[in-house]
Order: structure tokens, then C-alpha cells, then sequence
């Protein structure tokens, strides 16, 4: 099998900010990095990122 995988990133709230708590742990859980702080409409945010490495795997007969 070859998957083709590729990197995601979603843009949350900041860290330390209460209507993030729970975006901010499932993304820590699913092994998102801490990425580049900025702003969306008006609002402090920050990006976090998952990397993916492709997958190569060979049926043995």
C-alpha cells in the first residue's frame, strides 16, 4: 500500500485562552506542534501543526 499523507494545520485559540481549552487538548493529543501566533478577525490565535511522512508498505506472498 502507498498512502499519500499530508501536513495539517488548524488555527485555534491562543494558550491561556478559556474558549480553547478543549480544541487545545484533542489537538495536543493528536500530536499537533505549537506553530505561528497571529489573528483572525480581530482575535489572538495560534496555528498548530501536524507533520506526516509518507507510508510505503509491501504485501509479502
Amino acid at each position: 500500500m502507498n498512502y499519500n499523507l499530508q501536513d495539517i494545520t488548524v488555527a485555534t485559540y491562543r494558550e491561556g485562552d478559556p474558549d480553547g481549552q478543549a480544541a487545545r487538548a484533542i489537538y495536543k493529543h493528536l500530536s499537533f506542534a505549537e506553530g505561528r501566533l497571529t489573528e483572525a478577525f480581530g482575535h489572538p490565535i495560534q496555528e498548530l501543526n501536524t507533520y506526516q511522512t509518507s507510508v510505503n508498505q509491501t504485501k509479502s506472498e
